[in-house]
């Protein structure tokens, strides 16, 4: 269980955001991907930080555990985005296939939103922070880079998901806590 001492500790080490438009019948919609990390500074990070432990030290919040045998990705990725080697490109293809996955399990009354995917530690730990954050309607989004190369610019997601009145839909916070097998 991830208690207030875990949060306290919590360093925010990478950051990227998909944004999981709402499923249309037609098959129209598709999530759009970052290529690249998301650039965020000191003040953004400690932003992010507060929300999390916000959310996680909620009454509200709960202990979660992967089902066994389950066909989500979730365990798999979560284990391979907290091992202490975890690099850029498997940080950027994992947080990808989360999105997509996310995007695959909407019906018409799950609200569309960004999903944050965060690189982090606790307690010198290696772990992983997800969260599905409120995207403002009439919010214009655009990528920013070459194909490739392309990401979410800070700077355009200050005014949609970082004000206090942003709403988090979905949060996940896991801790490898062994260091050697799964």
């Amino acid at each position: 269980m991830i208690t207030s001492d875990d949060l306290a500790t919590v360093v925010i080490r990478r950051v990227i955001f998909h944004d999981v438009p709402q499923k249309m019948k037609s098959g129209a919609a598709k999530p759009v991907l970052s290529d690249i990390e998301t650039a965020v500074d000191a003040t953004q990070k400690a932003h992010l930080k507060t929300k999390l432990i916000r959310v996680l030290n909620s009454t509200k919040a709960y202990p979660v555990q992967f089902l066994a045998g389950t066909k989500s990705p979730v365990p798999p990725e979560a284990r391979t985005l907290t091992k202490a080697k975890c690099d850029a490109k498997t940080f950027i293809e994992s947080s990808r296939s989360l999105a997509n996955y996310l995007f695959e399990q909407h019906t018409g009354a799950i609200s569309p939103g960004l999903l944050c995917v965060i690189d982090a530690t606790a307690k010198g730990l290696p772990a992983l922070i997800l969260m599905k954050l409120e995207r403002e309607r009439g919010a214009e989004l655009q990528l920013s880079g070459e194909p490739g190369h392309q990401t979410f610019e800070m700077s355009v997601l200050n005014d949609l998901v970082l004000t206090d009145g942003t709403r988090l839909f979905k949060s996940a916070m896991f801790i490898r806590t062994r260091r050697r097998g799964r």
